[in-house]
């Protein structure tokens, strides 16, 4: 990274943190690194055995890279043995052909992770609640997060929107669950399911314009090894945030 010192990357938070704090750690990033998320995963493996004590159990998994999306019913691939944390393998095997494509041309690709949360009983959370959306968001190259719909919610109506609420012996019940089990930010007792875009590595092999932090323009081309797809990895820190956020909620009650 020595070569780097005085360069502002393409797409990195060099710049941006160099006009904030008026000094950035050009070894990888420093605070807007990946690798700064290692402590979040090691809280939200433990927020998350305290929540299976109470039935809660929390899933993740890439289910777009590129332009390939996996299909609503895949083979059951183990996730947990999926290189691609990927739960069909047929998808799989387009992603691995496509992320080979994608580093032969020295460039990266995005993705996103869905993750869904079941046992969480009903009235958790506050009106306006936006802690999943923030702890999302929080975590280096997201780019995106929705949930429900989510943003096919502005091209359908209420009638493909609304979740009909059903009496089944004697309990209240969703026909659907189109809300991605929250209204008002608050827990309706479906799974909350929700998805988080990330943009592509930016870290390529290929040339690009850039400059120093003197205000000279150069031409870089990043060397090393760098991932192409970073969704695979962030499955884990998902999983994480989404205990963390969700353990908060449930400590406040």
């Amino acid at each position: 990274y020595a070569e780097l010192e005085h360069i502002y990357r393409p797409g990195h938070a060099d710049y941006t943190y160099d006009m904030r704090y008026g000094i950035r750690d050009h070894r990888g990033g420093g605070r807007a690194s990946a690798r700064a998320t290692v402590a979040q995963v090691v809280a939200g493996a433990i927020a998350e055995q305290w929540l299976a004590q109470k039935g809660i159990s929390i899933t993740a998994y890439v289910d777009q890279i590129g332009p390939i999306l996996i299909p609503d019913v895949t083979d059951g691939n183990d996730i947990d043995h999926s290189p691609l944390r990927c739960p069909d393998s047929f998808t799989e095997a387009l992603w691995m052909d496509l992320l080979d494509q994608v580093r032969e041309e020295g460039d990266t690709i995005g993705g996103s992770v869905r993750c869904e949360i079941k046992g969480i009983q009903a009235g958790v959370g506050e009106p306006v609640q936006v802690d999943l959306a923030s702890a999302m968001m929080s975590i280096p190259a997201a780019k995106g997060f929705e949930y429900g719909l989510g943003m096919a919610s502005a091209s359908v109506q209420g009638s493909e929107s609304n979740d009909e609420i059903l009496v089944k012996k004697g309990k209240i019940k969703f026909n659907t669950n189109r809300a991605g089990g929250l209204l008002g930010g608050i827990t309706t007792g479906e799974p909350i399911y929700f998805r988080v875009a990330f943009k592509p590595v930016s870290s390529i092999a290929q040339p690009q314009r850039t400059a120093t932090d003197s205000g000279k323009a150069i031409a870089l081309q990043i060397k090393g090894r760098h991932d192409v797809c970073v969704a695979p990895r962030a499955v884990a820190v998902v999983r994480a945030m989404a205990a963390l956020a969700i353990i908060d909620q449930m400590l406040h009650r």
